[in-house]
């Protein structure tokens, strides 16, 4: 087991950086039909082809056979032996879904299954070609090389196409010691080199010609073969390769043998017997004694990891020896990456610069006491921290583009699935977000996205019965506003209907009929983000649960945003989410309760309100047992923050410093003594108080009432704190 090796993590993020762009290639591909773009055809081909070389390698036979079986349709596209029709489309795409998967659970992803994607993809290939050349698709060969080894297992189809090209065939054995390591090139970069002067058809290390090694001696060489097909002649192979001409052998049709025949051939079967002898490896090439290896015809096939040290040779082949024909378990510890311009990262450099002078002035002026220096250099600082705040912030910063685009992806298989047609409109890729912002709004999205497709959009006979259009439209919009990232889904549906979805939540036990006749009809439509709603007549495997929406506006909250909700019966729904650029600094309103100190942050925060000592009484009513406010006509809910957590108020009269006890138990109770004249009193008001009110105790200023107008999702409330201080930029840290 290699665990964290820097060789694997590098090629899991190339290959996974070579899949981003995949499935809306492929999406462009299936528009354009018959007229194929060879562009993104190649480019698509070109990853599966790098993925498919780097996983032989690495010793990652599922990912190479999956990714080796969606180059071979791919290539057939190119060539227009094939038209990327829908159902074509759709087997490539569940293939490289399956790929990430498997890529992205490196661990375990030589267990995986995936006969029925190759499956797939072998009928596809097979379909364009004559009945009597179909079997050649899953037929496989073994190459027998001279000294009677065997490169077993290659795909026959693969051998006759690049014969077909006038290519000849090469089977290249570098040295994973002395012809990669000692010379510090790195494989995976030597792999895409030979990738430009021809195919890699197939690679892996052959651990078979190392031996068991159950001596105790080093190995001469662990090769690594390379099967190649290239354009090039033999005579110019050893200037290609980079290596000695006796490790490059070319392959003749002699050397090719039917798999099965190994074993039922008499022909073949002496091949075998040949290949139980002991040969010797070259060992007038390498510094170590010579050494022998056992050549086993039925040895099982081993998988590894590439062997990335000479010190590590020992161990490796033991265990490959003792591997009983399973594969060797690959280990890779997940790393979390960002790619970021190189002009930011000299952004960075320069400020960094600034701030190592800054800080020498800023010495200076301390040691000479030069006041005047001192001043400078901390606001240089100052300006500089700001500068390297925000140049940090935005190396996090990564487009939206990356979780939008795969919703046209989403839109189109669930349309078809669904019987609609659905024309998806995305505006505002460009917009960026914090990564981890990012992340977390994927799922959010496209349960919203699904919901639209599958209860917004209808049937195209639906929406000609309306007058509708046959084709639906459903939008994606991001934008900035007052600070904040606004994602905008909305589509032209049949909308939202308040009644229905009132007597669905009462039948669903979810709300009183009582409490449905005291909502707007705003809250009846806010029905569907509780937990267990649904309006879905049957469970399907697009909805019907009574789980989602609810989780939606949880995940939203806990970013820190507010998700709102429009929709006109009939013509469509809209959703608005409001989110923070990040989560790692967040702008806050400080507010205090008795001697503690507490951040509002600022997405939260409505506005402020101050309700001077001889208003209390008009302003603050009471419904039951709750204290509101009218504000502009609404009532406001009331919550005093000290009693939500349990802190003892205090206040201090202002000709005193001593803090006194707050016992009122109302909010609208007095809380001081009377002992300020009426001019004092009134300094705090913002209108004087009718003459029957100057001897109530309750206009004097240390009874005024600060309250922070915030809101939770759709719910705004008041909240009561003691004093209300500047806004300040708070940072996150884990705890």
């Amino acid at each position: 087991m290699f665990e964290d090796d820097e060789t694997l993590q590098m090629y899991i993020e190339e290959s996974l950086d070579h899949l981003g762009d995949i499935e809306s290639d492929l999406l462009t591909i299936e528009e354009g039909g018959e007229n194929i773009d060879l562009d993104l055809v190649n480019n698509v081909f070109r990853a599966a082809h790098s993925i498919k070389g780097g996983a032989g390698f690495m010793g990652l036979t599922t990912i190479k056979d999956l990714s080796h079986h969606l180059e071979n349709v791919l290539g057939l596209i190119r060539t227009n032996e094939l038209i990327p029709d829908s159902t074509r489309i759709s087997v490539l795409l569940k293939g490289f879904d399956k790929l990430e998967n498997l890529l992205k659970n490196i661990e375990t992803s030589n267990d995986v299954d995936v006969s029925d994607h190759i499956a797939a993809l072998e009928n596809i290939t097979k379909s364009s070609l004559p009945e009597t050349q179909q079997d050649m698709v899953s037929e496989m060969v073994d190459i027998v090389l001279d000294d009677g080894r065997i490169f077993q297992q290659v795909s026959l189809y693969e051998l006759e196409k690049y014969k077909s090209e006038g290519k000849n065939l090469f089977l290249v054995e570098y040295d994973l010691i002395n012809d990669i390591q000692r010379k510090k090139k790195n494989p995976i970069e030597m792999l895409n080199t030979l990738q430009k002067t021809g195919a890699i058809v197939d690679s892996r290390i052959d651990f078979d010609a190392v031996g068991t090694l159950d001596n105790t001696a080093f190995p001469g060489r662990i090769p690594f073969q390379i099967l190649f097909a290239s354009i090039i002649e033999y005579d110019m192979a050893e200037t290609l390769f980079d290596i000695n001409k006796q490790y490059i052998h070319a392959i003749t049709d002699q050397m090719m043998v039917a798999a099965s025949a190994i074993e039922t051939d008499p022909q073949s079967m002496a091949l075998a017997d040949k290949a139980e002898i002991e040969v010797q490896i070259r060992p007038e090439k390498t510094t170590s004694a010579p050494q022998t290896a056992h050549i086993e015809s039925a040895a099982p096939k081993v998988n590894v990891a590439p062997v990335v040290a000479p010190k590590e040779v020992n161990k490796t082949a033991k265990d490959a020896g003792k591997s009983d024909g399973k594969d060797i378990q690959i280990a890779a510890k997940t790393q979390t990456s960002l790619r970021v311009n190189v002009g930011l990262l000299d952004t960075l450099m320069n400020l960094a610069g600034e701030l190592v002078l800054s800080r020498n002035q800023l010495l200076q002026g301390i040691n000479s006491s030069n006041i005047k220096t001192t001043e400078v250099s901390g606001q240089r600082i100052d300006m500089i921290t700001s500068e390297l705040q925000e140049a940090i912030m935005k190396t996090r910063m990564q487009p939206i583009a990356n979780i939008l685009n795969k919703f046209t992806r989403v839109v189109r298989d669930l349309s078809q699935q669904l019987g609609k047609t659905i024309e998806l409109e995305i505006e505002g890729k460009d917009v960026e977000l914090d990564k981890t912002i990012l992340e977390s709004i994927n799922d959010p999205l496209t349960h919203l996205v699904r919901n639209s497709v599958d209860h917004g959009i209808e049937t195209p006979m639906e929406r000609e019965q309306m007058g509708k259009q046959p084709t639906g439209t459903i939008v994606l919009k991001a934008f900035h506003e007052a600070g904040q990232v606004n994602l905008v889904i909305s589509d032209d549906g049949k909308g939202l209907y308040p009644e229905k979805l009132a007597a669905s939540a009462i039948d669903k036990g979810l709300v009183t009929e009582q409490q449905v006749a005291d909502m707007s009809e705003k809250n009846k439509m806010e029905l569907i983000f509780m937990p267990g709603f649904s309006m879905a007549k049957e469970v399907t495997d697009v909805s019907g649960r009574g789980v989602g929406m609810d989780v939606v506006i949880t995940n939203i909250e806990t970013l820190g945003g507010i998700i709102e909700l429009d929709s006109t019966p009939g013509q469509g729904t809209t959703i608005q989410i409001k989110l923070p650029l990040t989560l790692a600094i967040i702008p806050s309103q400080i507010t205090s309760v008795g001697d503690e100190r507490y951040a509002l942050p600022q997405v939260n925060l409505n506005e402020l309100l101050r309700i001077p000592a001889a208003q209390v009484k008009e302003k603050i009513e009471t419904v039951g047992d709750a204290a509101v406010v009218r504000l502009r006509g609404e009532l406001l809910p009331l919550l005093d923050l000290s009693k939500v957590l349990g802190i003892e108020r205090t206040y201090t009269e202002p000709k005193e410093e001593e803090a006194h006890p707050d016992r009122r138990e109302n909010t609208a109770d007095r809380r001081s003594k009377n002992h300020l004249t009426t001019e004092e009193a009134l300094s705090d008001t913002l209108e004087p108080p009718v003459e029957r009110e100057k001897k109530d105790r309750r206009y004097h200023a240390a009874s005024a009432i600060n309250i922070a107008v915030v809101s939770a999702g759709a719910f705004k409330y008041g909240l009561i704190v003691d004093q209300l201080h500047d806004s300040e930029e708070i940072v996150v840290k884990p705890v």
